[in-house]
């Protein structure tokens, strides 16, 4: 028969259960509160210490006035993702993905800037944004693509799917620089569009106009054939057979006239497109005299946070290795004693002569 166990015995287990934590939990209340405080602590310091930060901001809209369904897909093929052509495009999904793209940020990060470091300044900061913001890299491919990361982490998008309206802020060291910055991809977006409007409306005008030199041939070889009918048969008037063939060769030249016209008319409007130099962007709201200084608040908040789930973990590991302690008292002086093995060793190793 098994003696009882001592009312002062541990437990058979060295498990917690989840109805243990809050007087876990609670024997611990001083670390709970200590580690977070310190965390929120360090994070205010490095905010308060750290250089400022400001945001500029801007807003567009979309628009797919001057393209449609097929055309915005085109255009989001250039630049390596796609569009569903269903229900008339999305716009806002292509200018969104076009201000996060590689392709634009990279052009905002070669491009040379020139700003006072603040207004009515004589000091000012010059050179691309990638020696601005100190990027470096293995080889120039490994630093653009470390800028391209950099920027986006710089930049917040948001929309308004409702409006069409899309939100910039670009946040630097430097309120002139933010609004640089902002304004430069705006433009190398507007260049982009443009650039693939014209290529794409050169390519619409080439094919119209050789569609449009069949169109007339068809035409002029309709009409004359209906010419030769009537020199071959002046009084069809009189026969209903040459009645019904005169109005079915005429309803051929209609068709062909249609068509004709609106080649010309397509013509026109590729002619139209491919000399127009308007923004793509509506620009509402320019990113010009928007900086504004922006605290970090949300990054002390998040080391406070950090600090209070790492507290509980640390409380549950002490009280969890306190238990097994207890239950096991033979291995915690095994492991005590390797511990101390083990920096003895590491201390003879670092005081021998090498």
């Amino acid at each position: 028969m098994t003696p009882p166990a001592p009312p002062n015995a541990p437990p058979e287990t060295s498990l917690l259960a989840p109805s243990e934590l809050p007087v876990i939990l609670l024997g611990r209340l001083r670390l709970l509160i200590a580690l977070p405080l310190i965390l929120f602590a360090i994070g205010l310091a490095k905010i308060t210490l750290g250089a400022p930060r400001y945001r500029a901001d801007s807003r567009v809209r979309a628009s797919s006035s001057d393209g449609g369904a097929g055309r915005l897909a085109n255009i989001a093929a250039q630049f390596g993702f796609a569009l569903p052509t269903g229900g008339g495009g999305d716009p806002v999904k292509l200018y969104v993905e076009m201000l996060g793209s590689q392709q634009i940020l990279r052009q905002a990060l070669t491009s040379p800037y020139a700003v006072p470091r603040v207004v009515g300044s004589a000091d000012s900061v010059r050179g691309t944004l990638l020696d601005i913001l100190d990027i470096t890299g293995a080889d120039s491919v490994e630093r653009l693509k470390e800028g391209v990361q950099r920027l986006r982490n710089l930049m917040e998008i948001t929309t308004n799917e409702a409006a069409a309206v899309i939100r910039l802020r670009v946040t630097t060291e430097w309120p002139l620089l933010s609004e640089a910055v902002n304004r430069r991809i705006l433009e190398v977006v507007n260049e982009a569009m443009s650039n693939v409007r014209r290529m794409q409306a050169g390519g619409e005008r080439q094919f119209v106009e050789g569609r449009m030199v069949s169109a007339q041939n068809e035409l002029l070889e309709a009409e004359a054939v209906v010419q030769r009918f009537r020199e071959r048969n002046r009084q069809y008037a009189n026969s209903p057979e040459l009645t019904t063939e005169l109005e079915r060769l005429q309803r051929r030249v209609l068709l062909r006239q249609q068509v004709f016209s609106a080649l010309a008319q397509a013509y026109e409007q590729a002619r139209i497109d491919e000399v127009r130099n308007t923004p793509v962007l509506v620009i509402l709201d320019p990113p010009e005299m928007t900086a504004t200084k922006v605290g970090r608040k949300r990054d002390a908040i998040m080391w406070f946070i950090v600090g209070a789930v790492l507290a509980v973990f640390i409380a549950v590991g002490q009280e969890a290795l306190h238990r097994q302690r207890l239950r096991n008292p033979q291995w915690w002086s095994t492991l005590a004693a390797s511990l101390r093995a083990g920096i003895r060793s590491l201390a003879f190793r670092r005081q021998a002569p090498s």
